[in-house]
């Protein structure tokens, strides 16, 4: 009864731990640059390029990941919300296509 009594005691106490996860949209934020990442080292493994291509394309998303971060850091989260998960997403993505698609055109052009 000792283990039960003690198991059921550090449940009921972890219970209130539980009221504590309102904030969770934030976290969202966080995930989007994390599952890009992923995604972008997915395709990079499977896509033919020079390494020097392969290098400006990270630099690129990175760059823009993180300036993404400086310019909507200052906005007030509740209210931008949207705004702030949807440049997060498309700005660093958009661009580092951008980007392939003009060293492509470099490429082709000399």
């Amino acid at each position: 009864m000792g283990k039960l009594k003690r198991a059921l005691t550090a449940i009921l106490m972890a219970l209130p731990v539980s009221a504590f996860a309102h904030g969770e949209e934030v976290l969202i934020t966080l995930l989007i640059p994390v599952t890009l990442v992923i995604i972008l080292l997915i395709v990079m493994y499977f896509v033919k390029l020079p390494l020097a291509t392969k290098g400006i394309l990270y630099a690129t998303f990175f760059i823009t990941s993180v300036g993404m971060f400086f310019l909507v850091g200052r906005l007030p989260y509740l209210p931008n919300e949207q705004l702030i998960n949807l440049s997060v997403l498309f700005v660093p993505a958009t661009l580092t296509i951008a980007m392939y698609f003009i060293i492509k055109r470099v490429k082709a052009n000399s």
